[in-house]
This record gives C-alpha cells, sequence and structure tokens, in this order.
C-alpha cells in the first residue's frame, strides 16, 4: 500500500459537495473505504517511526482534509437545529 490512491480525501469531498447534498447527507458522509484504509496505514507507519517525508506530507492533508468536513458537520448540525423542519440544501 505504498502508492497513494489516484484520489485524495479533499477531491473526494469536493466530489461529495458538488453533488448538493442536504445538512442529513453531509452529517453521514464517510470517505471511501480505500481513503479510510490508507489513512489507517499511515498512521501506522507514523506511529512505527517508519513514514517518510512524503507519507508525512499525504497524512496532514489527510487532517488538513478532515478538520475541514468536521467543521462542515458542526455548521451542518447547528443550522438543523436552528431549522430542525426545514429541508435546508447549501
Amino acid at each position: 500500500m505504498d502508492a497513494a490512491p489516484s484520489i485524495t480525501l479533499l477531491d473526494e469531498i469536493y466530489n461529495f459537495l458538488t453533488t448538493s447534498p442536504t445538512l442529513e447527507e453531509i452529517l453521514d458522509y464517510q470517505p471511501p473505504e480505500e481513503l479510510t484504509e490508507r489513512l489507517h496505514y499511515l498512521l501506522d507507519l507514523n506511529s512505527q517511526g517508519r513514514i517518510s517525508i512524503e507519507q508525512q506530507a499525504e497524512l496532514e492533508r489527510f487532517r488538513q482534509s478532515n478538520h475541514f468536513m468536521n467543521m462542515l458537520k458542526i455548521h451542518a448540525r447547528k443550522k438543523l437545529t436552528v431549522f430542525p423542519n426545514h429541508e435546508i440544501c447549501l
């Protein structure tokens, strides 16, 4: 699993957002299994101290993309709390 996936988590998030998801769909979003497996692989390498500089950069991009998605989910949850009976699209 040395090679990085052909699509990044950020690209996957962009693709998801261009489908105009509902707030509920944003809250339910999970990245594809391939990317989840890659993240776990990088985390394992990092914890073992065997991660390369390129892999460290890739892991940092995962962290940044994950942070973006978590913030998006927080905002979606707030909107659902304020407007619980309305389906709102971003």
